[in-house]
């Protein structure tokens, strides 16, 4: 696997996704670079799940974070312009973003007992 590079809309922003593992039976995992904002260094690893809004204010991304031997997956909100994220779910399994419109609101799939379920926070 490689590394990733992903631009904003507009291509004022850019994420370089440094690869750094994989997780067993699931997604690969990178670590974050952010280029023309800063970025909170908590911000990672992170999945390859991540979306711009269209009007660049915010960032939805997966992070990876370890709990005992399980690992859990967080869906962050990042507000660009502070470069903090904001906790919109957190659970053992993958998460999906779908969509993050200019207000922020977030569109996302999770597996429930072997079920897609779509949900909106």
């Amino acid at each position: 696997m490689s590394d990733i590079k992903l631009i904003s809309p507009s291509g004022n922003y850019q994420l370089e996704l440094v690869y750094a593992g994989e997780v067993h039976f699931g997604p690969p995992y990178f670590s974050i670079v952010a280029k023309g904002f800063s970025l909170d260094p908590n911000l990672s690893p992170v999945t390859e799940e991540i979306l711009w809004s269209p009007n660049e204010k915010y960032l939805c991304l997966v992070v990876i974070r370890s709990s005992g031997q399980e690992l859990v997956s967080e869906l962050n909100l990042v507000s660009v312009s502070t470069g903090t994220g904001t906790v919109i779910e957190r659970r053992k399994g993958q998460i999906t973003v779908n969509s993050v419109n200019d207000n922020g609101e977030v569109e996302y799939v999770v597996r429930l007992s072997g079920n897609k379920v779509v949900k909106r926070a």
